[in-house]
């Protein structure tokens, strides 16, 4: 089955490595599926995993909000 059908949290989603899991925010505050509410906007180097597989900047344009968010 294709892994993005089957994540549960973004960092699944987005096959985010151990050690930015650990860095990230919304893995801490256990908030995969609504990650948005944490923040409008990545930031590189802050809360968020670092951006190179992501071609986006605002999180209403990411995959994975757009995926939870069908209507939006």
């Amino acid at each position: 089955m294709d892994e993005k059908k089957e994540a549960q949290n973004c960092w699944e989603f987005w096959n985010c490595s151990k050690e930015n899991i650990k860095k990230c925010l919304a893995y801490k505050l256990k908030m995969g599926r609504e990650c948005w509410m944490i923040s409008g906007k990545f930031t590189p180097g802050k809360n968020h995993a670092p951006l190179e597989k992501r071609n986006f900047k605002y999180c209403f344009d990411c995959p994975w909000y757009k995926r939870l968010n069908p209507d939006s």
